[in-house]
């Protein structure tokens, strides 16, 4: 059976699959650690790449513990070998170490969810001020 990931990894059916994927094949593991190595090049800086490895969707499920005090549950990122083991292996060379990569993660995380409240919010805006826009339209044409 073949599987082709195309990156970034739009859904969280995608995250699950390249996990399971990394942990049952070694060229897998070295593709996506080299892939890794690939996007970050000479930059130590993950917040700037990541959204080239996981989209805002993608990351929806998950944090960096797991440990969640409202909202659902998330899955923890630190049992995961892609969010782990071969992040640290690709970037050991730029200088990327376990409590970076920790505390790097734990922010991308903060501002994706940051992005999608926004987005929920000017959503709910936008379709209020058409709800009433439609209602002044109504109530004009009812005048005439």
């Amino acid at each position: 059976m073949h599987y082709e990931l195309r990156f970034p990894i739009d859904d969280e059916n995608g995250v699950e699959l390249l996990e399971t994927m990394v942990q049952c094949n070694d060229s897998v593991r070295r593709e996506y650690v080299d892939y890794l190595r690939s996007v970050a090049k000479h930059k130590a800086d993950i917040m700037s790449v990541f959204g080239k490895i996981f989209t805002d969707k993608a990351m929806y499920a998950y944090n960096y513990s797991g440990i969640c005090n409202r909202g659902p549950r998330r899955k923890p990122m630190l049992k995961y070998e892609i969010f782990t083991l071969c992040m640290l292996e690709a970037w050991k060379a730029i200088g990327v170490e376990e409590d970076m990569l920790r505390d790097t993660l734990t922010v991308i995380i903060k501002k994706i969810n940051g992005r999608k409240r926004n987005r929920k919010y000017f959503q709910k805006r936008r379709k209020t001020r058409d709800l009433l826009i439609m209602d002044s339209v109504e109530v004009d044409s009812s005048d005439a």
